[in-house]
């Protein structure tokens, strides 16, 4: 790590404190350098390029591979800038299909980089079960089987706003398509009963309640149903790879696919966080940004046919996390999120 800012707190006669901020080495590269040249070929390839040879870096990258190419001209922009905005054109060969999903995320832990598709996030096994209960813990004599750890505090946060759900367009977003050479016109508005199926979820519903879902604000007719409109030029013939004949061969094709992808991105990043919450364990350093966990709570159910909440537990996504070492104790503390609603029993 790195110095980047030292802040006074306290200089007196006999105390003189202050706090420093520390940095990796690429955040400093990332204001010296930037991305100025051509990228031709997969989204993923470009990404790799750019950490390896623009933030000179020799951290460990795990970035997920990309089924769409993607050719473009870096302007001049910062590396971390180019890198985030070719995560929302980015569809993944592994978890994402062409027209049914789109967009990653890219972050860094201790381990290193990753570039990862939300889909292969809410995918993947989780690396530790929590219990949330009012039982004492006694040293962990007292955690149920199958579990790894107790939560200590548990909060919950999901109060999804519809209206803000609708104004970005989270489960029906309209493009619409024109490329000023043809003056071909397309209008496309898919929505998530569509797509729903071919979606890796963290819970059984994108809907807070499948079975009794409102459908009275349905709007019946082909690409009817929409809350938020999107205008995208084509760009037909932008950049083609190869030489001039090749060029020339391709100056049809469209360069990045607007309708298979742009408003499917859009939909999944505002999907992401239909359900939030945050815990506090007992430290464990085992944990990073990106890991999938497992919780737990009691149910609320009325006729108590089960000990569990089907609603808000299952599978999360650690989003931040923080731990605190003191002389009291060393805690952990993640904020947590996933996509969808209900309950998927644990795999494992």
């Amino acid at each position: 790590m790195y110095v980047n800012k030292i802040t006074p707190i306290s200089d007196q006669s006999q105390k003189s404190l202050v706090k420093i901020d520390l940095v990796s080495k690429e955040y400093i590269f990332n204001e010296k350098v930037r991305v100025n040249k051509r990228y031709d070929g997969k989204i993923s390839d470009h990404v790799r390029d750019i950490i390896t040879n623009k933030l000179k870096s020799e951290k460990k990258l795990d970035i997920e591979e990309c089924i769409n190419n993607f050719n473009f001209f870096g302007n001049n922009k910062k590396s971390f800038y180019t890198i985030s905005w070719l995560a929302k054109k980015a569809v993944s060969s592994k978890s994402q299909s062409l027209g049914k999903s789109a967009g990653y995320f890219f972050y860094e832990t201790y381990e290193g980089f990753f570039f990862k598709s939300i889909d292969t996030l809410l995918e993947q096994e989780p690396k530790t079960k929590l219990i949330y209960n009012e039982t004492p813990d006694t040293g962990g004599k007292n955690l149920p089987e199958g579990y790894d750890q107790k939560i200590m505090d548990f909060k919950k946060n999901n109060n999804v706003n519809v209206q803000d759900k609708l104004k970005m367009g989270a489960f029906t977003n309209r493009v619409v398509l024109f490329d000023p050479f043809t003056c071909f016109y397309e209008v496309k508005a898919p929505s998530t009963d569509e797509t729903e199926g071919s979606l890796k979820t963290g819970g059984k519903s994108l809907y807070l309640n499948e079975k009794n879902r409102n459908k009275e604000f349905d709007v019946p007719g082909t690409n009817e149903e929409y809350s938020r409109t999107q205008y995208f030029l084509l760009d037909t013939g932008t950049a083609p790879a190869g030489n001039t004949q090749q060029q020339i061969e391709k100056s049809t094709e469209e360069n990045f696919e607007y309708g298979q992808i742009a408003n499917q991105a859009m939909m999944r990043y505002n999907q992401m966080y239909s359900m939030r919450s945050s815990i506090t364990i007992a430290g464990n350093f085992s944990l990073h940004a990106g890991d999938a966990v497992y919780i737990d709570s009691p149910g609320l159910e009325k006729d108590k046919t089960s000990d569990v909440d089907h609603q808000d537990g299952g599978l999360y996504i650690i989003t931040d996390i923080c731990h605190q070492v003191t002389p009291k104790g060393t805690f952990t503390q993640c904020n947590l999120a996933r996509d969808s609603f209900g309950r998927k029993p644990k795999t494992r």
